[in-house]
C-alpha cells in the first residue's frame, strides 16, 4: 500500500478524533475543570497527530510503500528495518498466542460461555478443535518470523 494513502487516512482519522472531542462539551455535560482539560488536552493531542501526518504526508514520495525500507535504503538501513520487523514478531505472536490459549482454556473448561477471538481462530476451532486453533498461531509466527530473517539478512549478504 502507497505510503501516502496510509497517511492521508492517519491524518483525516485523528482530524476527526480531535474534532469530536473538541465537540464533547456541546453534548455532554463537563462540570468539572478536570473534564474541561481533559477534552481539550485529548483535542490537542489528536490536532497534533493530524498536523504531523499531513507535514509527513507532503514530504513522502510519490511511490513510497508503507511496510518496505525507502528506496534509496542503505543496505544497512534496509536490514535494520527488517531487523525491527522481526523482532517484533518475536515478541507479538507468542503473547497472541498465549492470550489465545487462555481464552480458549476458559471455553473450553466451561469458565465462559463464548469467547471473542480472531476470525481466521475461531473459524479453525469450529472446524477442526482446539489443537488446531492454538497452534496455527506460532505456526504463522514462525512462517512470518522466517519471511522478515531473511530479508532482513539478504541485503547484508548481497
Amino acid at each position: 500500500m502507497k505510503k501516502r494513502t496510509v497517511l492521508l487516512l492517519q491524518a483525516i482519522s485523528y482530524g476527526l478524533l480531535a474534532v469530536f472531542f473538541i465537540s464533547m462539551p456541546l453534548w455532554v455535560n463537563v462540570k468539572d475543570s478536570f473534564g474541561t482539560f481533559f477534552v481539550i488536552g485529548l483535542s490537542v493531542v489528536f490536532g497534533f497527530f493530524a498536523f504531523k501526518n499531513i507535514r509527513q504526508l507532503n514530504q513522502t514520495g510519490k511511490e513510497e510503500l508503507v511496510y518496505a525500507p525507502p528506496k534509496d535504503a542503505s543496505k544497512t538501513e534496509q536490514a535494520s528495518f527488517y531487523m525491527w520487523y522481526f523482532y517484533a514478531t518475536l515478541i507479538a505472536f507468542p503473547l497472541l498466542t498465549l492470550i489465545t490459549v487462555w481464552d480458549l482454556n476458559d471455553l473450553e473448561g466451561g469458565i465462559v460461555q463464548d469467547v471473542r477471538v480472531w476470525a481466521p481462530i475461531a473459524f479453525l476451532y469450529e472446524q477442526f478443535g482446539y489443537w488446531t486453533a492454538v497452534l496455527s498461531i506460532p505456526l504463522t509466527g514462525l512462517l512470518v518470523a522466517g519471511l522478515l530473517f531473511r530479508k532482513w539478512r539478504l541485503p547484508l549478504t548481497s
